[in-house]
């Protein structure tokens, strides 16, 4: 089990590292229809809660490619901390290993 997850992370993080700075840059489907339909210029521009990498970017770091690489590292790593935290949180204490194992299969 534990070779499973550490494969997906292993793909994740080379997804997110690696792939995702040469992902397209067009707008995505809501944005080309609010262009299209001329009203992107109702939308928000300062939302009510800043995200922590908006856009997929770290600001402090002026390189695109690297910024973006960084940024998808960062969400990858504390997605993957956040599931494994909430997943010991939800494991039961008084769980034994073999219970544990006959629930696997």
């Amino acid at each position: 089990m534990k070779k499973f997850i550490f494969s997906g992370l292993f793909a994740s993080i080379m997804i997110s590292g690696l792939i995702s700075p040469f992902a397209c840059t067009a707008p995505d489907g809501l944005e080309y229809v609010a262009i299209a339909k001329n009203f992107m210029s109702k939308a928000v521009i300062t939302p009510a809660i800043h995200g922590i990498l908006p856009d997929y970017t770290v600001s402090c770091i002026s390189n695109s490619g690297l910024s973006t690489s960084i940024a998808g590292l960062t969400g990858t790593l504390l997605t993957f901390i956040s599931a494994l935290f909430i997943g010991k949180i939800l494991t039961k204490k008084n769980t034994t290993p073999k219970q544990l194992q006959a629930t696997k299969d």
